[in-house]
């Protein structure tokens, strides 16, 4: 995988992504799968053999035994286009990660499905996945748990697991988390698992709990001047916008742009998807030609694995609600 990003990324994406819908597994929830071709934004090769390998990689995890069976639809196509982006061995990746697991059952760690199949391959991309971590990411669940008893559950382990890679007292963390989220609140912000998830993201950007909710609610107010109709599961998005240097009118400005140019060209992309997708390649757009450097391409990394469990999470709730 390059360190370094294309000098366009919307066309890029959106390359890689046609070709992703010649592929069955697109339609298992489009918003999740924006995930997996964002990650190959940094993959080397021609957009036409990149998604067959990504699908192959797909068929391949739903054939393995053990640590990947917790894997379904979406989140699986996910891990599938991070483990061709990555050129990395599935075999090797996933006994690396059963590893992980079993520390977690060792520390005491709910168990989660597909959701611990993340929260494992995010230890492991980050070098992390010896008893110490696994043992902050479980404090760090009982603390969310704690705090939001309603909201927290095995689908927020990615979370953890983002906040874990992090140092510092997890006295300080925690108040910090708490003061966000009670900041966004009082703002006017309605309660939800994407308010909690972007209270998690907010932690990693730059500047007091103050600034970044400010930042967070300019590019929300300037969303909606923008005739833009968000939800809670977009929170997750705006927050990763805020921890870009550019300012707010400009952010809005570009992903209203790309949003206008993926509904035309990606016709599984309504409204929501659309805003998500786009909130994504303006992301990558600011460090469009740039090599990242080795903290931020982990912290983005990690917060798009996190990112995706959430909304394979909401895909998920989404579906059960739709059959019942």
């Amino acid at each position: 995988m390059n360190s370094s990003l294309p000098r366009d990324p919307l066309a890029r994406f959106l390359a890689v992504a046609k070709e992703l819908t010649a592929h069955k597994q697109w339609f298992e929830g489009p918003t999740v799968v924006r995930y997996a071709a964002l990650h190959l934004l940094l993959a080397e090769g021609d957009p036409v053999p990149l998604a067959a390998r990504v699908a192959a990689e797909s068929v391949s995890i739903s054939k393995q035994q053990a640590w990947f069976n917790d894997l379904r639809g979406a989140m699986r196509f996910v891990i599938a286009g991070w483990l061709a982006a990555s050129g990395r061995d599935p075999a090797t990746f996933s006994a690396a990660c059963e590893a992980i697991r079993a520390r977690f059952r060792t520390a005491g760690v709910r168990r989660g499905g597909a959701y611990e199949v993340v929260a494992a391959t995010m230890l492991h991309v980050a070098g992390a996945g010896d008893d110490a971590h696994v043992r902050r990411l479980q404090q760090l669940y009982e603390m969310m748990k704690q705090h939001h008893w309603w909201l927290t559950n095995p689908d927020d382990l990615p979370a953890c697991a983002l906040l874990a890679m992090r140092g510092g007292e997890l006295g300080a963390i925690e108040a910090r988390i708490e003061g966000i989220y009670g900041r966004l609140r009082d703002s006017g912000l309605s309660a939800g698992s994407g308010l909690q998830m972007a209270s998690h993201i907010l932690c990693l950007a730059s500047g007091s709990e103050f600034d970044v909710v400010a930042r967070f609610r300019a590019l929300h107010d300037g969303f909606i001047a923008a005739d833009i109709q968000m939800w809670d599961t977009d929170r997750d998005e705006i927050a990763l916008l805020c921890t870009l240097a550019q300012d707010s009118a400009t952010i809005v400005r570009t992903v209203g742009e790309h949003r206008a140019k993926i509904k035309e060209e990606l016709k599984v992309a309504g409204p929501s998807v659309s805003f998500s997708l786009a909130c994504g390649t303006a992301f990558f757009a600011a460090h469009a030609g740039k090599v990242l450097d080795k903290q931020t391409a982990l912290d983005v990394e990690l917060a798009t694995l996190a990112m995706a469990a959430n909304a394979a999470h909401i895909h998920e709730t989404t579906k059960r609600a739709a059959s019942s």
